[in-house]
């Protein structure tokens, strides 16, 4: 048992026996459809969010199959719950194997925010070391034709190379020097110049003694860190800055959903925009609700009156569940899944929910 069974583990926990473990495992590898974003939002899993986009699958199923096996996970109605003996394992496990307090999935691997930057980053910090020791000729860390293109651009914006590496230096040092020794190595360990080759995750695991997926999350969490850092305070780092992804529209909403708020902004009905994009109602009513949990001032009483709304939400908590049959039973068909599904959603909007409008 290590880290990646304590995380399937405990977002089988966070759903609360609601979904199944192909739920819990959508959400972890970043599924972009409706119902992953809204059980991120609806069960408060944004930290674990796309934690393991890059993680290959053939380890996830392993690892499925051996906790179901040792009875850890159960089946039950067509969704999975945690055994007692899995409950009692996550409780003991909590203290080490929990992810990284800087580490946030939806934040930065959902959208690949952290994979844009680290790539451009030790693209950058390779090709400028070989450059300013009269290297010119090496093997790139990256052949992605765009992660080359924009480290041409920094460069070409940025002609005299040793002033450029100084800058690139003391930016990068200004980040790590208040960080743990250790935290430090790790990352720049990663990096490759023109005297060394940047060391691989399964080299740092053995390096500091960590499982290799401990490892992998560790230094996510860590140029998370460095986001952190980056995005809050860029003038000070001109340099990292120009690597930071530039991020058009609700950086959460899918292109597909942006399409329909489009059409929505334009006066057209849910039936309207679904036979002129040639898509099932349901699909659109999806979409108004990934808009609904990410746009603060949409306006959802079009759609969900706010009392109706307000009435949703309470029979949920009276029912101690987010389950939509139940609840559509308790109103005895007043409300359509639709409407439920939107109450829902916004229920954790609390003072962004914008009645006004």
């Amino acid at each position: 048992m290590n880290t990646l069974s304590y995380l399937l583990l405990n977002t089988v926990y966070k759903l609360q026996g609601e979904r199944s473990v192909n739920g819990a495992i959508h959400l972890l590898r970043g599924k972009r459809s409706a119902q992953t974003i809204q059980d991120i939002h609806l069960f408060s899993l944004e930290t674990y969010a796309a934690s393991l986009k890059q993680w290959p699958e053939e380890d996830i199923n392993k690892m499925v199959t051996a906790l179901y096996r040792e009875g850890f996970l159960s089946q039950s109605n067509q969704t999975t719950i945690l055994t007692m003996k899995g409950t009692d394992w996550l409780k003991e496990a909590a203290d080490h194997c929990e992810l990284p307090s800087a580490f946030h999935g939806f934040k930065y691997e959902w959208d690949g925010k952290a994979d844009y930057f680290w790539e451009r980053l030790v693209l950058t910090v390779q090709t400028v070391s070989n450059l300013v020791n009269a290297t010119p000729s090496f093997i790139p860390v990256s052949y992605d034709r765009l992660i080359q293109k924009d480290v041409k651009s920094l460069l070409k914006a940025h002609p005299d190379r040793s002033k450029l590496g100084r800058q690139l230096y003391s930016e990068l040092k200004s980040i790590y020097e208040p960080w743990d020794e250790q935290d430090a190595a790790l990352l720049v360990k990663r990096f490759s110049s023109n005297k060394k080759t940047g060391k691989t995750i399964s080299q740092l695991s053995a390096l500091f003694n960590h499982d290799r997926f401990y490892t992998f999350i560790y230094c996510k969490s860590l140029i998370h860190k460095m986001l952190d850092s980056i995005s809050g305070t860029p003038d000070l780092f001109p340099v990292l800055s120009q690597l930071l992804p530039r991020i058009e529209g609700e950086p959460y909403v899918t292109q597909t959903a942006r399409q329909t708020k489009d059409l929505l902004n334009k006066g057209f009905s849910l039936e309207e925009i679904a036979e002129k994009r040639k898509l099932k109602l349901s699909t659109i009513e999806d979409h108004v609700i990934e808009i609904a949990i990410y746009d603060r001032i949409f306006k959802i009483h079009e759609f969900l009156p706010e009392q109706e709304r307000l009435d949703i939400i309470k029979a949920s908590e009276r029912l101690n569940t987010n389950r939509l049959k139940p609840i559509k039973e308790l109103f005895q068909d007043r409300y359509t899944y639709f409407q439920i599904r939107l109450a829902l959603a916004t229920s954790r909007k609390g003072g962004n929910y914008d009645t006004a409008r």
